[in-house]
């Protein structure tokens, strides 16, 4: 009798795409991976256990649209082989959530290095046609008007002590304060 296990998966979207990725053991043969419009399913065994996942997206995805890969990579001893899949939705929209029902799973987690929000798109687009992947602080300047006539303001000292800060109060002592509270409680 083998021992039934949720295979874990990490998932990422895109306005039209969803991301997932399966993390299984080198070992783990795929017995079913199963995607139609609504549902989602995947099986696989090894001699000791099977890996088992399945749910119904939160809307629609084209069956039409899905691109599969596979990779194996080491992680600390062991070796792990991860299934990767880019899922079309159906229809171009930001979903809350992957899952159809409001519920949360403990073998599904968000891959943050796949993940974008819907805004993020402002950003990869370069706010008013400024290109941020190679950001010049001078460039950004000059769009602004510059200052007076392009120059950059003058920063030097900027962050140094002023001795116009006025003066801090002092601190009292933390064990003269722990001796009043002892005198207050005896």
């Amino acid at each position: 009798m083998s021992n039934v296990k949720n295979a874990p998966i990490a998932w990422a979207q895109r306005e039209d795409l969803i991301f997932m990725t399966i993390e299984l053991d080198s070992s783990v043969t795929i017995e079913e991976l199963k995607i139609t419009g609504t549902s989602f399913k995947f099986r696989g065994t090894t001699k000791d256990a099977t890996y088992e996942s399945s749910f119904d997206f939160f809307a629609e995805v084209n069956e039409e649209d899905i691109k599969k890969g596979a990779s194996t990579r080491p992680n600390y001893c062991f070796i792990f082989r991860y299934i990767e899949l880019a899922i079309g939705k159906s229809k171009s929209e930001w979903w809350p959530r992957l899952l159809k029902e409001k519920i949360k799973v403990h073998w599904l987690k968000v891959d943050f290095g796949k993940w974008k929000e819907e805004d993020d798109s402002d950003v990869e687009a370069g706010l008013g046609g400024m290109d941020f992947n190679n950001f010049d602080l001078s460039q950004y300047t000059n769009q602004m008007g510059g200052g007076m006539g392009g120059m950059a303001p003058d920063l030097d000292g900027f962050g140094d002590d002023d001795e116009d800060d006025g003066d801090m109060p002092e601190l009292e002592d933390a064990d003269e304060e722990n001796g009043d509270a002892e005198k207050r409680h005896a």
